[in-house]
């Protein structure tokens, strides 16, 4: 797969006149003044600000859902990495690109770092095992309701994971008529939802299998704790389904259950 292409994210200025202009760079005192604020302490008025890009700057719906923007959260000012103080979206501009608008940009004084919030805390490190579920996108809520009951069995949660698995072969995959290809709905704490499994034979049994541990797996990787080994959930699954472990432990490794983040 060839890397993709690195280029500079354009700055979006408002004019006076109407309309926007769009700049590779700007100085600091052109960014400040066109949010009518003082350039922060330490920072010279010169030092000429630029936003670095990986991958197409075209404005399209992520190929695994979400919104089109993009969060900002570095810059770089006089060719240093430095933080802005809260995440910047960009914005469609012209010609249908991603833009960066000045004015969502915030510095903090030079030297000073960005503090992390609590929120992004929690979703990082948990909360220091307290029990619980992180909040996340797509992460099977109603497998959480199965989990939490004690008298669950295998088939039950199974049962459960079947409503997150779909037939949703993707166009890029050539699947043969006697071949089937599922897709895992539920998304894990640090694995993307949308995972592919396949098999061969009369019924797309085997793929739904797989993808229904994966869904599991991605669900019980969303468990607030610091150490997943020793959720009281985790532990049941040892006596329940050993292959749920398996999976939360990669999901949370950002890695797949059995095999490809592909097709299967």
């Amino acid at each position: 797969m060839p890397p993709k292409k690195r280029g500079l994210l354009p700055l979006q200025f408002a004019l006076k006149e109407g309309g926007f202009k769009e700049v590779r760079q700007a100085t600091m005192a052109e960014i400040h003044k066109a949010k009518d604020e003082a350039v922060p302490a330490g920072w010279n008025d010169t030092d000429v600000v630029k936003v670095e890009w990986t991958g197409s700057l075209d404005w399209k719906k992520p190929r695994r859902g979400g919104p089109k923007n993009r969060g900002i959260m570095r810059v770089i000012v006089e060719e240093e990495a430095h933080y802005l103080r809260d995440t910047a979206n960009t914005v469609k501009g012209n010609n249908k690109k991603h833009v960066l608008p000045v004015t969502k940009m915030h510095f903090l004084p030079k030297g000073e770092k960005r503090k992390e919030s609590e929120k992004a805390k929690a979703k990082r490190l948990g909360t220091k095992g307290s029990g619980g579920w992180l909040q996340g996108t797509d992460c099977g809520p109603k497998l959480r309701e199965v989990f939490e009951n004690s008298e669950a069995t295998k088939d039950d949660l199974l049962a459960a994971a079947d409503q997150y698995v779909r037939p949703r072969p993707h166009s890029k995959y050539n699947v043969k008529d006697d071949c089937h290809l599922v897709q895992c709905g539920v998304g894990g704490r640090y694995l993307g939802v949308g995972i592919y499994y396949g098999c061969v034979g009369s019924t797309d049994a085997v793929a739904r299998a797989d993808a229904k541990i994966q869904a599991l797996g991605n669900c019980l990787s969303w468990r607030d704790t610091d150490n997943i080994e020793k959720d009281p959930i985790y532990k049941r699954m040892k006596r329940v389904c050993p292959a749920i472990q398996a999976a939360a432990r990669l999901s949370l490794l950002k890695k797949p259950y059995k095999g490809k983040k592909g097709a299967g």
